[in-house]
């Protein structure tokens, strides 16, 4: 049986799959708690002149490490459209390697919160959890507090060993009829 693909259908075929069959070839290579410490940075600013902001572990891990910020004082809040009165945290954009081999590149994250004149700790805190727990991003966070603080916890939420268990490494089909050559990626899986 001879050549199906001709020479030209081969580059063809190389070049737009190249990503896709080198992600294959990385998943050979998977080191799992390599990967479980990769995670997102985790900031914090202060734009108000008495309610401030503390980061305390400056990194949110894949493999289940919180980050989390610590809010004292009560806030002297916004007084118009910019960015004083507010309080930030962001979250850097990272990149990590599932068991099936592909790369998960994780956006980052800038939450900036109006404070209102007076508001407490555990206001300032509830707010930021009620924020990351109702966005859309692999984030989920909780409120801790005290007398005079507050503390936001936040963990990653995608759970990379749940993808092992998925089964098989897709890969892509192609289809030759009449000619033309054709190439079917894989759907991706939602469970």
């Amino acid at each position: 049986m001879g050549n199906v693909v001709s020479d030209k259908n081969q580059l063809l075929i190389k070049n737009v799959l190249g990503e896709f069959m080198k992600k294959n070839k990385t998943a050979e290579n998977y080191n799992l708690d390599m990967e479980l410490e990769k995670g997102a940075t985790l900031t914090a600013a202060s734009y108000d002149k008495t309610q401030k902001i503390t980061v305390i572990a400056g990194k949110v891990t894949v493999g289940g490490k919180p980050g989390i910020v610590e809010i004292s004082g009560i806030a002297n809040g916004a007084q118009d459209a910019g960015i004083d009165g507010t309080l930030n945290l962001w979250l850097s954009i990272f990149r990590y390697m599932r068991p099936d081999g592909t790369t998960n590149h994780v956006a980052g994250w800038n939450i900036a919160l109006a404070l209102k004149a007076g508001q407490t700790p555990l206001e300032t805190a509830n707010a930021f959890t009620d924020y990351i727990n109702t966005g859309k991003r692999p984030y989920k966070a909780k409120t801790a507090a005290t007398d005079t603080t507050s503390k936001v916890t936040i963990i990653f939420t995608e759970n990379i060993t749940n993808i092992a268990s998925r089964g098989k490494i897709r890969t892509a089909t192609i289809k030759k009829s009449n000619n033309v050559t054709s190439i079917r990626r894989p759907k991706a899986r939602h469970r």
